[in-house]
């Protein structure tokens, strides 16, 4: 009787084993044919360069925001093919000259007044914001005096805005975690909801209500400043004796913009296809059991169940 029960205990943990690897293998194969068709749908989606001049074939417009005459620009116009076209940012500092720092913070613009940025302008043809976006650029910095021993390294920041026609200034990059080489080295920045919106909202027009911003351009803008570190770090005033200086070097920088919308700005930009590493979504959703997966675990475990039945009725 108890070979019986044992026998009749083993079917049965295998018939509840038979279940679970149904059910097991239904919610996998949901799985992988959920994300099969969500990989296959974000590759419709298109992005195209929107910088006009990702690799400096003409030097880019530069700005030196503030009073200091400590920052300055330069241009490498490539002289063959084995070369390559670069804009170039100094900070050059001299022990004891003052900076215009801020009292108060502000989490798009620098911590100094006196900084400088180059940039370039595209245009918006589209009357809605796209799904996704990104910066990459390549750059290499040069560090001299002060500025190459530790904590040199913590009294700039380099910077990527993209301002509106409204002249709000939206961070997309600041070089906190940065190593600083001279080597070129390759960044990107993929843009939140937030900064979508706050860059191409004001560009939208909804239920024919007027747009925010007065004309459909933006500016990409690369910029070099000092921290509030230089002002105050660890209760020393670095600027009063620091001695050196800080060169930014950047050979291609591309905003790549994508949605089913979106057209090629630019014959000589390159075109790319969005993955799931570009477009994400905070969005949850539960994958559904296919039909027939479901049929044959129930039928399956259906069938052991009634050979169990039939097995305890002939030994009972």
């Amino acid at each position: 009787m108890r070979m019986k029960k044992n026998s009749i205990s083993i079917i049965v943990c295998f018939v509840a084993i038979i279940v679970i690897g149904q059910i097991g293998i239904a919610n996998d194969t949901a799985t992988n044919n959920f994300e099969g068709n969500y990989d296959s749908s974000l590759a419709d989606v298109t992005g195209f360069n929107f910088v006009p001049d990702s690799n400096f074939i003409n030097e880019a417009e530069i700005v030196i925001n503030g009073t200091s005459d400590e920052f300055s620009s330069g241009y490498h116009q490539a002289a063959n093919e084995s070369d390559f076209s670069y804009m170039e940012l100094t900070w050059e500092h001299e022990a004891n000259t003052s900076l215009d720092f801020k009292n108060e913070t502000d989490e798009n613009l620098p911590d100094c007044n006196d900084f400088i940025y180059f940039y370039q302008d595209f245009d918006w043809l589209y009357n809605e914001w796209p799904p996704a976006a990104n910066f990459s650029f390549s750059y290499a910095t040069t560090l001299t005096g002060s500025f190459s021993e530790y904590p040199g390294n913590l009294m700039f920041r380099i910077y990527v805005w993209l301002i509106d026609s409204s002249g709000n200034w939206i961070r997309i990059y600041e070089s906190r975690d940065a190593t600083y080489t001279e080597i070129y080295q390759e960044r990107r920045a993929s843009l939140n909801y937030v900064e979508i919106t706050n860059v191409w909202g004001g560009m939208v027009s909804l239920n024919g209500t007027p747009q925010e911003d007065p004309e459909d351009s933006v500016q990409i803008a690369v910029g070099l400043a000092p921290t509030w570190m230089f002002e105050n770090y660890q209760e020393t005033e670095p600027w009063t004796f620091y001695d050196g200086s800080v060169s930014f070097r950047i050979k291609t920088m591309k905003l790549w913009v994508y949605g089913d919308f979106v057209e090629n700005p630019y014959p000589s930009s390159s075109t790319t296809t969005a993955s799931t590493s570009t477009i994400t979504t905070n969005t949850t959703i539960g994958p559904e059991l296919p039909i027939d997966l479901i049929i044959v675990g129930v039928t399956g475990a259906s069938i052991v169940t009634i050979a169990v039945i039939v097995y305890v009725r002939k030994y009972k």
